[in-house]
């Protein structure tokens, strides 16, 4: 910690932790140690510990086949995170456009009932998405057009449905011009 505390840094990503069991609670800490810092839990690393589906193994977990299984996957995830203390935002999946094993329709319903689970549990949660691992991917997409941006669909969906998220994101891994 004596490097981190140099830095106190105002911004933190987690979820991998999770990987040694809920407790410590990793935020717990960095709540006490930073508490001015914001909080971003990604949900997608901890299913993937949970359901032992390492790295790219993800894509294998496919909550459409179980709707039901899925929300109580959410509401354990979320109760167990929230034991921790407070979360500022809910990051919806880590790098969906690589790491997610269903169609961009799928993706958006599954970013719907997770959205709706948290928010019957935290009714002022806040969420980030889709964390797209580029703007445009050029290998492998959840959109049903080979290098197809993620955003403009994702963005309707939302609006479509009346879904209303605090930050958008991407792993800008492309070049300047997919930006256009």
């Amino acid at each position: 910690w004596d490097l981190i505390d140099k830095l106190q840094p105002k911004f933190w990503r987690i979820g991998w932790y999770w990987k040694n069991g809920p407790t410590p609670k990793l935020h717990g800490t960095i709540r006490v140690r930073y508490p001015n810092a914001k909080i971003t839990v990604l949900l997608s690393d901890i299913y993937a510990i949970k359901l032992q589906l390492w790295n790219e193994r993800i894509r294998e977990f496919k909550p459409w086949l179980d709707w039901a299984g899925y929300q109580k996957l959410v509401r354990e995830v979320v109760t167990d995170v929230l034991a921790g203390g407070a979360i500022d935002y809910w990051d919806l999946w880590s790098e969906p456009n690589w790491l997610f094993g269903g169609t961009r329709g799928q993706f958006e319903e599954m970013a719907k009932r997770t959205i709706e689970i948290i928010r019957s549990i935290d009714p002022d949660a806040k969420f980030v998405g889709p964390s797209a691992g580029s703007f445009v991917d050029r290998e492998r997409t959840i959109n049903e057009i080979k290098g197809e941006p993620i955003f403009p669909h994702f963005l309707d969906y939302l609006v479509a449905n009346n879904i209303h998220i605090e930050a958008i994101s991407w792993h800008e891994m492309g070049s300047p011009e997919d930006l256009e």
